[in-house]
């Protein structure tokens, strides 16, 4: 009778296993936050973006009625 190989070390293979999910976590969570950062930076952005349009979108309806009243009040005044 021939004795049987000694079965594989579970224990290597295992701590190779845990460290490829730890290496894979962490280059996860790595992306997770620069993705996360891009956004703030993006909503900053768009925030800020929206406050100048805002300002732009006033300044040219007042400017649009003043010059409104002024061409109504110069009809009026050539039809009267």
């Amino acid at each position: 009778m021939s004795s049987a190989p000694p079965p594989p070390r579970k224990g290597a293979y295992l701590k190779h296993v845990q460290n490829l999910h730890k290496d894979q976590y962490t280059s996860t969570q790595l992306k997770n936050s620069q993705e996360v950062d891009l956004l703030d930076d993006i909503i900053g952005y768009v925030k800020k973006r929206g406050a100048i349009e805002k300002h732009y979108a006033e300044s040219l309806l007042k400017l649009s009625h003043t010059f409104q009243v002024r061409i109504m009040n110069t009809n009026s005044y050539r039809n009267g």
